[in-house]
């Protein structure tokens, strides 16, 4: 009798599998589109990245290369909160290809960055992602208008109250983590 041996590999391939079969009603609402299959597209490259992270000696090239790989991470984490790209990677299959390629790069390289990343920087990009998911779920809210043309105005309300809660629960989980939960490593000392 063979066991299921849970790989991140078999993980991510499993997630791939499901993404794709799933594609056509995660793209057939916005809160599925945004609140759903864009956050699992960067797990889909954080997944392989963090098995690469601990597997490869990577802390000098990553720590090099931080920078880089931290707007690589932001670019394009960022530019699929425009809804007129998710409009066009409804109707247009290479920016839908895009969607599928920049998603998971951007997860990784953000995976890979963030143990090299000074604390304070850390603790801005924690901030940031919860002021854009109020910003933008409270833009979603109240837009008298449709910002995505390929979805309704009900659709575009939901994901406003679904990103408020996203960050709602994101703050909630980082105060707990920040107030109860000790720090991984210790503070160094000043000489």
């Amino acid at each position: 009798m063979s066991r299921w041996h849970i790989s991140p590999g078999n993980v991510t391939a499993g997630l791939l599998l499901a993404l794709l079969f799933s594609r056509p009603w995660l793209e057939a609402s916005m809160v599925w589109h945004m609140g759903v299959q864009i956050p699992l597209l960067v797990l889909l490259g954080a997944l392989p990245a963090r098995s690469w992270r601990t597997r490869l000696n990577t802390g000098d090239v990553v720590r090099r290369y931080r920078a880089a790989l931290l707007l690589l991470a932001l670019f394009s984490l960022g530019l699929w909160m425009l809804p007129r790209l998710l409009d066009a990677a409804l109707h247009q299959p290479l920016v839908e290809l895009a969607k599928w390629i920049s998603l998971p790069l951007g997860g990784a390289a953000l995976l890979l960055c963030w143990p090299h990343l000074p604390v304070i920087l850390r603790g801005v990009l924690h901030l940031e992602l919860i002021a854009t998911l109020l910003r933008l779920g409270w833009l979603y809210l109240q837009a008298p208008e449709r910002y995505c043309v390929s979805y309704g105005i009900s659709d575009q309300q939901s994901l406003g109250y679904l990103l408020l809660i996203y960050a709602a629960a994101y703050g909630t989980l980082l105060a707990i983590r920040l107030l109860f939960i000790p720090a991984r490593r210790p503070l160094s000392s000043a000489s």
